[in-house]
């Protein structure tokens, strides 16, 4: 036997085995990739999948919150507007119109626009500045009784609304707008967000109007160029506009692909272009599949690293957009959204917490004068100590610009006050710190408070409550902290204050406010020296005292057209009295400090007086010491007076002593009579308060000043009051106030006023 041979032929077997088995494990491994590649392939493509339908969709909603945040900047411009026509309004019904200019002056700096403009169906303009680059273009284009907006070819804008006499146009009046003060109205319109998303307002012929630099650059890449793709998708995005729809269209750029999701604004001729860039949705199919070449050679290599990669750029993508659908991008804590994601998983565990809303006072003020950037220094300093005072089960967000929302664990009033008091004030001192003293800052809350119950599972409800309460907390005048707190009459004391404001007009027209009058006597000689003009609103069948309607009178600002009222029905009856031969006395007239808002109100009164040819003085102009102390406007107050004296008025500062008095009043300022405020006279048998009303009345007449004691009631007042020196008396112990018919027949027995003693 050839024995070689055999041993070639089993090792030769052998090698055919083994190179079998080879065969055998490389088709294994081979069937192995395979498995593992097309494996790979569906996660990938699962994983692409559900990262663009998640792309998609908050792609959209980053597109319709970009067009509500226009929608409610528009329309904050035109409530703004809608105040002004209605002033313009009464000043066009009541002749006065020389004064809009002198608004406009004030309204121009406080809204921080370039021009306020009031021009009437004739095309007659009236602005606070030279408007005449603007005149044709606004004149060939304004359209009277619609709210809109006229673009300029330098990208700045009128915005205006209507205005109405007795239910007729009459007119328009708007802002001008530059191009920068838009985009920084527009904040979102300004520059590109964190994740590559832009947005611009177009006109309804797809022209730019609202749009930054960078994002008009792409604007000419795709709506500019003459290319068939390109015109296809203007005229389609046209045709959608034309029919009032919204929608989204895909368009090739040179940066690639990009979603254009668009929509109108209601009631505007303005459209709103959300530009999405295609990185947002998905991993790029041709990259995946050289991926997936690449895998097929070294998968076994490449394998981990590249699910590691994937699962890598899906979370962070995902990172990010729960970062911008979560996270306030100012503040870097939480938005809105997040908020309540975060409430509703915990709502039922906020068994006695409070919800708060709260605002920062002044930061209007704040961000005009020192800028936007430091006016979101100061909400980041705001938010950062919130964020390191609050306790791990409590929460906080800015919802929009200065507003706030927190749920925290004390629901007392009196330690709830304390804690927001606290925050303000370690917010404040956190914005000073390295400050000079005149940059300097005071930051205080204005808050509103809910407190939760058991049963309460609506977070969202919730926030529209509190709101409701922060509203109510806005309209306190008071300076420092401010909070309100929830109850079950607020609601009932809403409807009430709504509907004062909501029929006052009416009752103005039918004249369903009634003039009242209280004389005030000499104690000494019991002549009558003069009477108060008080008013009352005749509501049906229901006579209302002042309180139940001047201080919501106050608030809303109707009370300069009440004041204006009264002083007319005065002036109207002391013109009556001098022609039918009645004794005439002086009579005072109250009015508020929002008439010091601006210059004019002297010259205001003195038109009313002159159109009835009555002397100036017989009238008495009366305001309360508040006015003096609003820093904002104290030199129209010196003005004012100076002028109203320099018209022939008498001025009175009435409750002196309520609580702001300073003595520096009485020499700054020209006054000619001092009333004492009631609470001194309801005390008067206090020593303290005793020794206070001598000083008073000693100060006054050594400066030659005149003094009248009010809420005089009981005859010992009286003989108290006159001892120390003060002869004129208004109260009841002469007379409560009465009307028209019942103070003529008071006035003739003239020099026969005699107390009651009530």
């Amino acid at each position: 036997m050839d024995f070689n041979k055999s041993k070639r032929k089993y090792e030769w077997k052998n090698s055919i085995n083994e190179n079998a088995t080879n065969i055998t494990v490389i088709r294994v491994v081979f069937i192995i990739l395979i498995f593992l590649i097309v494996l790979m392939a569906a996660i990938g493509f699962k994983l692409r999948n559900n990262t663009a339908s998640y792309s998609l969709y908050f792609a959209q909603y980053v597109a319709s919150s970009t067009k509500d945040e226009v929608t409610k900047n528009i329309k904050e411009i035109g409530s703004v507007l809608d105040k002004i026509a209605s002033r313009i309004e009464i000043i066009i019904s009541e002749g006065r119109f020389e004064i809009v200019e002198r608004i406009f002056e004030t309204i121009s700096y406080s809204n921080n626009s370039n021009a306020i403009i009031y021009i009437d169906v004739n095309n007659n303009f009236s602005s606070n500045t030279d408007i005449s680059k603007y005149k044709e273009k606004i004149s060939s284009t304004i359209k009277h009784g619609n709210r809109n907006f006229i673009f300029f070819d330098d990208r700045s804008a009128f915005v205006y609304v209507p205005v109405h006499v007795k239910g007729n146009v009459v007119g328009s009046v708007g802002f001008i707008y530059s191009s920068k003060q838009l985009l920084d109205m527009f904040g979102r319109l300004s520059n590109e967000s964190l994740i590559g998303i832009r947005s611009m307002l177009l006109d309804e012929s797809l022209d730019p109007v609202i749009i930054s630099d960078e994002t008009l650059e792409l604007y000419k890449y795709f709506l500019s160029d003459n290319s068939k793709e390109r015109n296809d998708s203007i005229i389609n995005i046209k045709t959608l506009m034309d029919e009032k729809k919204q929608g989204s269209y895909k368009v090739k750029t040179n940066e690639g692909n990009v979603f254009l999701f668009f929509d109108r604004i209601e009631k505007y001729d303005i459209v709103i272009v959300t530009v999405v860039p295609s990185s947002l949705y998905g991993i790029n199919i041709d990259s995946f599949f050289i991926q997936l070449a690449f895998l097929s050679i070294t998968v076994i290599i490449l394998f981990t690293t590249l699910m590691i990669s994937i699962l890598s750029n899906a979370k962070k993508r995902i990172y990010d957009m729960i970062n911008a659908a979560y996270y306030d991008r100012i503040t870097g804590g939480l938005n809105i959204n997040g908020f309540y994601f975060q409430a509703k998983k915990n709502i039922n565990n906020y068994n006695n917490y409070a919800l708060v809303r709260f605002s920062i006072r002044d930061f209007a003020i704040y961000t005009s004068t020192l800028g936007s950037d430091e006016g979101n220094r100061i909400l980041k300093c705001v938010v950062a100590i919130i964020n390191n005072r609050l306790a791990k089960d409590e929460l906080a967000c800015r919802v929009y610009a200065e507003n706030f929302l927190l749920i925290i664990h004390d629901s007392e009033q009196e330690l709830l006050e304390e804690r927001l008091a606290f925050l303000a004030k370690s917010a404040e001192e956190a914005f000073n710190e390295n400050l000079a003293q005149s940059n300097k800052i005071t930051i205080s809350f204005i808050s509103g408070v809910y407190s939760i119950a058991a049963s309460d599972t609506d977070i969202e409800a919730l926030a529209e409550r509190v709101r409701i309460v922060h509203d109510v907390a806005l309209l306190d005048d008071r300076r420092g902290n401010i909070t309100k707190f929830y109850d079950s009459n607020l609601l009932k004391t809403i409807k009430e204050e709504k509907e004062i404001t909501d029929s006052f007009a009416q009752a103005i027209e039918y004249r369903e406010f009634l003039v009242y009058f209280q004389p005030k006597v000499d104690s000494n000689t019991n002549e009558i020296v003069g009477a108060e003009a008080l008013v009352r609103w005749k509501k049906g069948d229901e006579i209302l005292p002042p309180s139940k309607f001047i201080p919501i009178l106050e608030k809303n600002g109707n009370i300069t057209e009440l004041d204006f009222y009264v002083f007319e029905e005065v002036c109207a009856d002391i013109r009556q009295s001098i022609l039918m031969g009645y004794n005439v006395v002086p009579v005072s007239v109250n009015l508020s400090v929002r008439h010091f808002a601006y210059y004019g109100i002297a010259d205001d009164l003195e038109k009313i007086r002159s159109s009835y040819s009555i002397p100036a003085s017989l009238l008495d102009i009366e305001v309360t010491e508040s006015v003096f102390f609003d820093k904002k406007t104290i030199e129209i107050v010196k003005v004012e007076l100076n002028k109203m004296h320099k018209y022939g008025f008498a001025c009175s500062l009435d409750d002196f002593g309520s609580g702001y008095s300073s003595l520096s009043l009485l020499m700054d300022f020209d006054i000619d009579y001092i009333k004492i405020d009631k609470s001194f006279i309801d005390n008067i048998n206090n020593a303290k308060s005793k020794v206070i009303l001598q000083s008073i009345i000693n100060l006054a007449l050594s400066l030659n000043m005149g003094i009248v004691a009010e809420g005089v009631e009981t005859k010992e007042q009286l003989e108290i009051i006159k001892q120390m020196g003060c002869k004129v008396i208004q109260g009841y112990i002469y007379s409560k106030p009465i009307c028209l018919e019942d103070w003529i027949e008071y006035r003739k027995s003239f020099g026969g006023a005699k107390p009651t003693g009530l």
